[in-house]
């Protein structure tokens, strides 16, 4: 048995950013026995983290205006082996403690995401979600990859072709990935009836991803004593720009 995390980077124009996915990846090894991989460029990683790391590359091609998308098809690359646990992770956390232990403290866990900790239209934030490697969890997120490259789950397409944000029904970058977490946050009960699974979905609640900025983290930490933290916004609001590859 692996913990296995996986990570997409392609830079940051943003040194604060750089320096907080390399915190991220060495904290995350500070914390556990963990297999890592990125999703990246050659010559992004810097040789400190490439140490800690397996890359797997990513053409510009595939990147580019399609970077969730791309993250999530080259999730399917990532060698796996039943009884493995995996987690999809965003690149600007910091992690206090083992986010695996989930899977100790609910044995029966298949798939966990992570709602956030206050009131918004969308209540999942994609940043962390994971599984317990499987037959049916691998349908699950061979699933997710087809439905974020071609959405045909009546759930899914109803909220692309209604997003209030990503208003072309095609669009493959940005908040697909959320999009689709939050779908199944909504539509559980769903889930095991489109696949023909007996799967057991968690939400696992902020904890497991709290959301901070660098002036209310004391605070949030004393409140909510979480396993991680999501530095949110921490490229600033360029990364949510069309045409922007970091």
């Amino acid at each position: 048995m692996r913990n296995i995390a996986y990570f997409g980077w392609s830079g940051s124009p943003e040194e604060d950013a750089n320096q907080l996915f390399e915190d991220c990846i060495k904290s995350l090894k500070n914390v556990t026995d963990v297999d890592i991989y990125v999703t990246t460029f050659p010559g992004i990683l810097s040789p400190e983290i490439e140490k800690l790391v397996t890359p797997i590359y990513v053409s510009h091609e595939q990147w580019n205006n399609r970077r969730l998308t791309a993250k999530l098809e080259k999730m399917l690359e990532v060698p796996m082996k039943d009884g493995d646990r995996f987690g999809y992770f965003d690149g600007d956390l910091y992690f206090r403690q083992d986010p695996f232990k989930a899977f100790d403290n609910d044995p029966e866990l298949d798939v966990f995401y992570t709602e956030r900790h206050y009131q918004f239209e969308f209540p999942v934030n994609g940043g962390v979600w994971g599984f317990k490697v499987g037959p049916e969890t691998q349908k699950f997120r061979k699933w997710f990859v087809s439905e974020v490259q071609n959405p045909t789950w009546e759930p899914y397409v109803y909220l692309r072709k209604n997003h209030p944000y990503v208003k072309e029904f095609d669009h493959k970058d940005w908040w697909v990935d959320q999009d689709f977490l939050n779908c199944i946050h909504w539509r559980t009960d769903w889930v095991n009836h489109e696949l023909k699974t007996n799967l057991n979905i968690v939400n696992l609640g902020p904890k497991y991803n709290l959301i901070v900025n660098k002036e209310n983290v004391d605070d949030m930490v004393n409140q909510y004593d979480p396993i991680l933290l999501h530095f949110k916004n921490a490229q600033g609001y360029k990364r949510w720009q069309k045409g922007v590859t970091s």
